[in-house]
């Protein structure tokens, strides 16, 4: 339960830090100059997760999830020239979660530290970031002057001594200009 808890904080944490990007699904005509400026985070959900042990060559069940946030002072900021970004802020997940089909918990998990900076770009409808050299894209399913809706899949592996977790669903992100 603590690897679950630490691995649904990391992944919270670091929303510009995981995960790949989704090429096949065609750009929705992004006008990417409505990205510019400062976006407040509204929502953040992740549903449909699940957790799997992997051990030689055998995946096994170990739990389902969902998360929501709440509580959100977290503030991005996208540049245009340069195409730079920073946040700031934080907000509280609260993890649905049920172990091997047994008692279901939730609890409140404070998700503070998001905090980054780097480049951006609009390709094929994902919004793609750079933090130190390392690129993470994310789905772009809505942008207008008020509003942008972000998904991504989350597929986490973490090897551990004789076996391997695994973390799949999938975030979506709401955000609203400032």
């Amino acid at each position: 339960m603590k690897k679950l808890t630490l691995l649904l904080f990391l992944t919270s944490t670091t929303l510009f830090l995981s995960c790949g990007s989704d090429d096949n699904d065609p750009s929705i005509g992004i006008d990417e100059t409505q990205i510019t400026g400062e976006w407040k985070l509204e929502a953040f959900r992740l549903d449909n997760g699940q957790t799997f042990v992997e051990s030689e060559g055998t995946r096994v069940l170990f739990s389902e999830f969902s998360s929501f946030g709440k509580d959100f002072n977290t503030i991005v900021t996208f540049s245009e020239d340069p195409q730079t970004f920073t946040s700031d802020g934080g907000y509280t997940t609260v993890l649905t979660n049920t172990v091997l089909g047994q008692e279901t918990t939730t609890q409140e998990i404070p998700t503070p530290g998001f905090a980054a900076s780097g480049e951006w770009i609009i390709e094929n409808g994902n919004l793609i970031l750079d933090v130190q050299g390392t690129e993470e894209s994310f789905k772009i399913s809505g942008l207008n002057s008020q509003t942008l809706l972000l998904e991504k899949a989350l597929n986490e592996s973490i090897p551990f001594s004789g076996f391997t977790q695994v973390s799949t669903g999938m975030t979506f992100f709401t955000f609203t200009k400032q």
